[in-house]
Protein backbone atom coordinates (compact mmCIF):
# COMPACT_ATOMS: atom_id res chain seq x y z
CA UNK A 1 0.00 0.00 0.00
CA UNK A 2 1.43 3.40 -0.92
CA UNK A 3 0.40 6.99 -1.55
CA UNK A 4 1.87 10.15 -3.09
CA UNK A 5 2.01 13.71 -1.82
CA UNK A 6 1.33 16.97 -3.74
CA UNK A 7 4.88 16.88 -5.17
CA UNK A 8 4.43 13.40 -6.54
CA UNK A 9 6.69 11.80 -3.97
CA UNK A 10 5.71 8.28 -3.05
CA UNK A 11 5.40 7.32 0.58
CA UNK A 12 6.91 4.20 2.09
CA UNK A 13 5.13 1.00 1.17
CA UNK A 14 3.42 -0.97 3.92
CA UNK A 15 2.68 -4.66 3.49
CA UNK A 16 -0.76 -5.90 4.37
CA UNK A 17 -1.14 -9.65 4.90
CA UNK A 18 -4.63 -10.89 4.08
CA UNK A 19 -5.62 -14.33 5.34
CA UNK A 20 -8.71 -15.81 3.73
CA UNK A 21 -10.47 -18.39 5.90
CA UNK A 22 -13.30 -20.53 4.63
CA UNK A 23 -16.36 -20.98 6.82
CA UNK A 24 -16.63 -24.52 8.18
CA UNK A 25 -19.41 -26.82 7.00
CA UNK A 26 -18.98 -30.00 9.07
CA UNK A 27 -17.29 -31.41 12.17
CA UNK A 28 -14.43 -33.92 12.38
CA UNK A 29 -14.16 -36.43 15.26
CA UNK A 30 -10.79 -37.89 16.29
CA UNK A 31 -11.96 -41.38 17.28
CA UNK A 32 -10.49 -41.05 20.78
CA UNK A 33 -12.77 -39.02 23.03
CA UNK A 34 -14.62 -36.40 20.95
CA UNK A 35 -18.36 -36.32 21.55
CA UNK A 36 -21.44 -34.11 21.52
CA UNK A 37 -24.11 -34.52 24.18
CA UNK A 38 -27.51 -33.04 24.98
CA UNK A 39 -31.10 -33.74 25.94
CA UNK A 40 -34.11 -33.50 23.65
CA UNK A 41 -37.59 -34.17 25.15
CA UNK A 42 -39.07 -34.60 21.66
CA UNK A 43 -37.01 -37.60 20.59
CA UNK A 44 -39.32 -40.48 19.53
CA UNK A 45 -39.97 -43.01 22.29
CA UNK A 46 -41.17 -46.59 22.54
CA UNK A 47 -41.84 -48.09 19.12
CA UNK A 48 -43.19 -44.85 17.66
CA UNK A 49 -42.37 -43.80 14.07
CA UNK A 50 -39.08 -42.00 13.47
CA UNK A 51 -36.46 -41.18 10.88
CA UNK A 52 -32.80 -40.38 11.49
CA UNK A 53 -30.51 -39.07 8.76
CA UNK A 54 -26.86 -38.03 8.58
CA UNK A 55 -23.97 -37.48 6.20
CA UNK A 56 -20.87 -39.39 7.36
CA UNK A 57 -17.32 -39.85 6.11
CA UNK A 58 -14.84 -42.28 7.63
CA UNK A 59 -12.01 -44.47 6.37
CA UNK A 60 -10.80 -46.39 9.42
CA UNK A 61 -11.84 -47.51 12.85
CA UNK A 62 -14.16 -50.10 14.33
CA UNK A 63 -17.38 -49.94 16.35
CA UNK A 64 -18.27 -46.26 16.03
CA UNK A 65 -21.39 -44.24 16.81
CA UNK A 66 -23.01 -41.68 14.53
CA UNK A 67 -26.10 -40.78 16.59
CA UNK A 68 -27.34 -42.46 19.77
CA UNK A 69 -30.12 -41.83 22.28
CA UNK A 70 -32.04 -43.57 25.07
CA UNK A 71 -31.15 -45.46 28.23
CA UNK A 72 -28.86 -48.47 28.35
CA UNK A 73 -30.94 -51.60 29.01
CA UNK A 74 -30.12 -54.85 27.24
CA UNK A 75 -33.32 -56.60 28.29
CA UNK A 76 -35.76 -54.13 26.76
CA UNK A 77 -33.80 -52.64 23.83
CA UNK A 78 -34.13 -49.04 25.00
CA UNK A 79 -31.19 -47.66 23.03
CA UNK A 80 -31.68 -46.42 19.49
CA UNK A 81 -28.54 -45.77 17.49
CA UNK A 82 -26.93 -45.28 14.10
CA UNK A 83 -23.66 -47.17 14.27
CA UNK A 84 -20.69 -48.33 12.19
CA UNK A 85 -19.04 -51.70 12.82
CA UNK A 86 -15.96 -52.40 10.70
CA UNK A 87 -17.40 -49.82 8.33
CA UNK A 88 -20.76 -51.61 8.09
CA UNK A 89 -23.86 -49.55 8.74
CA UNK A 90 -25.79 -50.81 11.82
CA UNK A 91 -29.17 -49.82 13.27
CA UNK A 92 -30.43 -50.42 16.81
CA UNK A 93 -28.65 -51.76 19.88
CA UNK A 94 -28.74 -55.27 21.37
CA UNK A 95 -31.27 -56.02 18.63
CA UNK A 96 -29.20 -54.87 15.70
CA UNK A 97 -30.02 -54.72 12.04
CA UNK A 98 -26.78 -55.47 10.23
CA UNK A 99 -27.10 -53.97 6.76
CA UNK A 100 -23.98 -55.64 5.40
CA UNK A 101 -23.32 -52.39 3.54
CA UNK A 102 -19.76 -51.10 3.99
CA UNK A 103 -19.24 -47.32 3.86
CA UNK A 104 -15.74 -47.38 5.33
CA UNK A 105 -14.17 -45.98 2.14
CA UNK A 106 -13.23 -42.39 2.99
CA UNK A 107 -16.07 -40.93 0.93
CA UNK A 108 -19.12 -39.02 2.09
CA UNK A 109 -22.29 -41.14 2.36
CA UNK A 110 -25.82 -40.23 3.34
CA UNK A 111 -27.31 -42.75 5.77
CA UNK A 112 -30.92 -42.89 6.94
CA UNK A 113 -33.29 -45.20 8.78
CA UNK A 114 -37.07 -44.79 8.66
CA UNK A 115 -39.10 -46.80 11.21
CA UNK A 116 -42.90 -46.92 10.86
CA UNK A 117 -43.63 -48.96 14.01
CA UNK A 118 -43.41 -52.27 12.17
CA UNK A 119 -40.56 -52.09 9.67
CA UNK A 120 -37.26 -50.26 9.61
CA UNK A 121 -36.18 -49.22 6.12
CA UNK A 122 -32.52 -48.41 5.74
CA UNK A 123 -31.02 -46.19 3.05
CA UNK A 124 -27.53 -45.35 1.82
CA UNK A 125 -27.15 -42.39 -0.53
CA UNK A 126 -30.92 -42.28 -1.00
CA UNK A 127 -31.21 -45.94 -2.06
CA UNK A 128 -33.14 -48.51 -0.01
CA UNK A 129 -30.76 -51.32 0.98
CA UNK A 130 -32.65 -53.17 3.74
CA UNK A 131 -36.15 -53.63 5.16
CA UNK A 132 -36.48 -55.45 8.49
CA UNK A 133 -39.48 -56.06 10.73
CA UNK A 134 -38.48 -55.01 14.24
CA UNK A 135 -39.93 -53.60 17.47
CA UNK A 136 -38.16 -51.06 19.68
CA UNK A 137 -38.76 -49.93 23.24
CA UNK A 138 -36.75 -46.72 23.15
CA UNK A 139 -36.76 -44.91 26.49
CA UNK A 140 -34.81 -41.76 27.31
CA UNK A 141 -34.10 -38.32 25.91
CA UNK A 142 -30.32 -37.96 26.34
CA UNK A 143 -28.49 -38.05 23.02
CA UNK A 144 -24.90 -38.41 21.92
CA UNK A 145 -23.25 -37.67 18.56
CA UNK A 146 -19.98 -39.37 17.73
CA UNK A 147 -20.02 -41.56 20.86
CA UNK A 148 -22.39 -43.62 23.03
CA UNK A 149 -23.08 -43.26 26.74
CA UNK A 150 -22.87 -46.68 28.37
CA UNK A 151 -23.65 -46.25 32.06
CA UNK A 152 -21.65 -43.05 32.30
CA UNK A 153 -18.75 -44.17 30.11
CA UNK A 154 -18.51 -42.76 26.60
CA UNK A 155 -17.56 -45.50 24.15
CA UNK A 156 -17.60 -46.27 20.42
CA UNK A 157 -16.02 -42.95 19.46
CA UNK A 158 -16.28 -41.97 15.81
CA UNK A 159 -13.18 -41.47 13.69
CA UNK A 160 -14.50 -39.38 10.82
CA UNK A 161 -16.73 -36.44 9.95
CA UNK A 162 -20.44 -35.69 10.27
CA UNK A 163 -22.84 -33.24 8.67
CA UNK A 164 -26.59 -32.63 8.36
CA UNK A 165 -28.00 -34.73 11.21
CA UNK A 166 -31.82 -34.79 11.21
CA UNK A 167 -34.28 -36.54 13.51
CA UNK A 168 -37.99 -36.79 12.68
CA UNK A 169 -40.97 -38.18 14.60
CA UNK A 170 -42.46 -39.57 11.38
CA UNK A 171 -41.42 -42.35 9.03
CA UNK A 172 -40.06 -40.49 6.02
CA UNK A 173 -40.66 -42.01 2.60
CA UNK A 174 -37.97 -42.99 0.12
CA UNK A 175 -38.95 -40.01 -2.04
CA UNK A 176 -38.69 -37.60 0.88
CA UNK A 177 -35.28 -38.89 1.94
CA UNK A 178 -33.79 -38.85 -1.56
CA UNK A 179 -35.43 -35.52 -2.38
CA UNK A 180 -33.88 -33.57 0.49
CA UNK A 181 -30.59 -35.27 1.35
CA UNK A 182 -28.48 -33.03 -0.93
CA UNK A 183 -29.91 -29.76 0.39
CA UNK A 184 -30.23 -28.00 3.71
CA UNK A 185 -33.63 -27.72 5.36
CA UNK A 186 -35.49 -24.45 5.81
CA UNK A 187 -36.74 -25.47 9.26
CA UNK A 188 -39.17 -25.64 10.91
CA UNK A 189 -40.63 -28.57 9.00
CA UNK A 190 -43.48 -30.84 10.01
CA UNK A 191 -42.23 -33.77 12.09
CA UNK A 192 -38.66 -32.44 12.43
CA UNK A 193 -37.59 -32.62 16.10
CA UNK A 194 -33.82 -32.11 15.75
CA UNK A 195 -31.69 -30.62 13.00
CA UNK A 196 -27.97 -29.76 12.95
CA UNK A 197 -26.38 -28.34 9.80
CA UNK A 198 -22.88 -27.92 11.33
CA UNK A 199 -22.27 -24.55 9.62
CA UNK A 200 -20.11 -23.13 12.40
CA UNK A 201 -16.57 -21.92 12.95
CA UNK A 202 -13.79 -21.55 10.40
CA UNK A 203 -12.15 -24.27 8.34
CA UNK A 204 -9.31 -25.85 10.37
CA UNK A 205 -8.88 -22.56 12.25
CA UNK A 206 -8.81 -21.60 15.90
CA UNK A 207 -12.35 -22.46 16.92
CA UNK A 208 -11.74 -22.73 20.65
CA UNK A 209 -14.85 -20.69 21.42
CA UNK A 210 -17.20 -22.73 19.20
CA UNK A 211 -18.07 -25.39 21.77
CA UNK A 212 -21.81 -25.67 21.10
CA UNK A 213 -23.43 -27.48 18.19
CA UNK A 214 -26.20 -25.03 17.36
CA UNK A 215 -29.53 -26.66 16.55
CA UNK A 216 -31.62 -25.31 13.71
CA UNK A 217 -34.48 -27.29 15.30
CA UNK A 218 -34.52 -28.70 18.83
CA UNK A 219 -31.96 -28.34 21.64
CA UNK A 220 -28.31 -27.62 20.90
CA UNK A 221 -25.49 -29.99 21.88
CA UNK A 222 -22.28 -29.54 23.87
CA UNK A 223 -18.88 -30.38 22.38
CA UNK A 224 -16.47 -32.23 24.67
CA UNK A 225 -12.74 -32.98 24.20
CA UNK A 226 -12.43 -31.50 20.69
CA UNK A 227 -9.07 -29.89 19.85
CA UNK A 228 -10.85 -27.15 17.86
CA UNK A 229 -7.66 -26.29 15.99
CA UNK A 230 -6.07 -27.91 12.96
CA UNK A 231 -7.37 -30.43 10.44
CA UNK A 232 -8.72 -33.04 12.88
CA UNK A 233 -11.08 -32.84 15.85
CA UNK A 234 -12.27 -29.50 14.54
CA UNK A 235 -14.74 -27.64 12.35
CA UNK A 236 -13.82 -28.14 8.67
CA UNK A 237 -15.00 -27.17 5.18
CA UNK A 238 -15.77 -29.46 2.26
CA UNK A 239 -19.18 -31.05 2.86
CA UNK A 240 -21.31 -32.70 0.18
CA UNK A 241 -24.22 -30.35 0.96
CA UNK A 242 -23.75 -26.79 -0.26
CA UNK A 243 -24.43 -24.19 2.41
CA UNK A 244 -27.47 -22.11 1.50
CA UNK A 245 -28.93 -24.71 -0.90
CA UNK A 246 -32.38 -25.24 0.55
CA UNK A 247 -35.09 -27.71 -0.32
CA UNK A 248 -37.66 -25.65 -2.28
CA UNK A 249 -40.97 -25.06 -0.58
CA UNK A 250 -44.00 -26.89 -1.90
CA UNK A 251 -45.95 -24.65 -4.26
CA UNK A 252 -49.42 -23.72 -3.02
CA UNK A 253 -52.47 -21.94 -4.38
CA UNK A 254 -54.31 -19.84 -1.83
CA UNK A 255 -57.18 -18.78 -4.13
CA UNK A 256 -59.02 -21.10 -6.53
CA UNK A 257 -58.12 -20.42 -10.16
CA UNK A 258 -60.75 -21.24 -12.79
CA UNK A 259 -60.06 -21.30 -16.53
CA UNK A 260 -62.69 -22.10 -19.18
CA UNK A 261 -62.16 -23.35 -22.71
CA UNK A 262 -61.16 -20.49 -24.98
CA UNK A 263 -59.91 -18.28 -22.15
CA UNK A 264 -56.58 -16.51 -22.47
CA UNK A 265 -54.75 -17.44 -19.27
CA UNK A 266 -52.68 -14.64 -17.70
CA UNK A 267 -49.38 -15.36 -15.94
CA UNK A 268 -50.07 -17.43 -12.84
Amino acid sequence: VSSTNANGCESARVEIVVTVTLPATHLNFDGASDRITGTNPNLPQGNSPRTIEAWVRNSSGNDMTIFNYGNINAATNQIYTLHLYNGVYIIGYFNDINTGYNINDGNWHHVAVSHDGTNSRIYVDGVLINTTSITYNTNGYDFQIGASNRNGSYLYNLSGSLDEIRVWNVARTAEQIAGSMNCELASPESGLVAYYNFNQGNDAGNNSTVTTLTAMTGPSGTLTNFALAGATSNWLAGSPVTTGSFVPAVATVTTPVVRNQGDTAPTL
